[in-house]
């Protein structure tokens, strides 16, 4: 039986909340193999530059069975007068 490879989960539940795989393969460094995250450090390495690109909760992530949850945005507007 082949092994799935967790990043495809990962994948997935982006694209419930409307993360497309391929834009979620662009915030990955340009090195990464799917193949690293077989192993758990791999994975949690994926989660981490993906809820750093997408300001995502990395519990959130880093919970497969957990809904994807989005951070509120500390950025403010400038206020003109």
């Amino acid at each position: 039986m082949a092994t799935v490879n967790p990043i495809e989960n990962l994948f997935a539940r982006l694209n419930v909340v409307g993360i497309s795989t391929p834009v979620a393969r662009k915030s990955l460094p340009s090195w990464w193999d799917d193949e690293i995250a077989l192993i758990p450090s791999g994975v949690q390495q994926a989660q981490m530059y993906l809820a750093r690109a997408f300001n995502i909760s990395l519990a959130s992530l880093a919970d497969p069975n957990a809904a994807v949850i989005f951070l509120a945005s500390t950025q403010q507007k400038p206020v003109t007068h």
